[in-house]
C-alpha cells in the first residue's frame, strides 16, 4: 500500500503507518485538533491525556488482526498527513468500515494529497473485503466533502448537531463509498 504523488513542492509518499510513526502521527492528531477543533469529535485535550502511547497500541491494534490502518503522507518536511479507516467488530459489520481523522498539513493543501491518503485507504479497504466505507463530515467543510465526493463518496443522510464544539453545534454530513 505504498504510493509517491509528484506535487509541486516535491515528492510524497503515501503509505501505511508503523509504530516508530507514532509519535509523529500524535504530533499531527494534535495540530489537526488544535486547528480545526469543529472538524473532529475528538477533542485536544482528551488526545493529550491518552499520550503517545494510545497511538501505539491503536497502530499495533490494527496491524496485528487488520481491523483498521492509519494512512500517512511523507516527504522531506515529515508527516504532512493522515487518515484512519477501522473496520467493523461485529462478524455482522466486518464488511463496512469508519474512515476518521483525515487532516492535511495547511501548506500542503490544495496538491491533491486528501485524495490521494483516501485513495489509499480504499484500495487497503477493497484488498480486506471491505464494501462499504462511511465517515461523518462538518456539513460547513466544504473542501473536504469536495475531496470525498471527488473520491466517489455521496451523501446519504444528516446528523443534525454531531459536534459541540466552543457553544456551537455543528451538524455532520453522512457520506459512504461503496466498494
Amino acid at each position: 500500500m505504498t504510493s509517491t504523488i509528484q506535487t509541486s513542492k516535491g515528492e510524497v509518499t503515501l503509505r501505511i503507518a508503523t509504530i516508530q510513526d507514532a509519535p509523529k502521527v500524535y504530533d499531527l492528531r494534535l495540530e489537526a485538533l488544535r486547528m480545526h477543533p469543529d472538524a473532529f469529535t475528538a477533542d485536544f485535550s482528551t488526545t493529550i491525556d491518552r499520550g503517545v502511547q494510545a497511538w501505539v497500541k491503536l497502530i499495533e491494534d490494527y496491524g496485528k488482526d487488520e481491523t483498521g490502518v492509519i494512512m500517512i503522507a511523507t516527504c522531506e518536511d515529515g508527516l504532512i498527513g493522515m487518515a484512519g479507516l477501522v473496520r467493523g467488530h461485529w462478524p455482522k459489520t466486518r464488511h463496512r468500515a469508519d474512515m476518521w481523522g483525515v487532516f492535511v498539513t495547511p501548506a500542503w493543501r490544495g496538491n491533491r494529497l486528501c485524495e490521494g491518503i483516501v485513495k489509499n485507504c480504499l484500495d487497503w479497504a477493497s484488498s480486506h473485503q471491505i464494501t462499504a466505507i462511511m465517515m461523518g463530515v462538518n456539513s460547513t467543510n466544504v473542501s473536504a466533502i469536495h475531496c470525498y465526493s471527488h473520491c466517489g463518496f455521496y451523501i446519504y443522510g444528516t446528523e443534525p448537531r454531531a459536534i459541540y464544539d466552543q457553544n456551537v453545534y455543528y451538524d455532520e454530513y453522512l457520506m459512504i463509498r461503496l466498494l
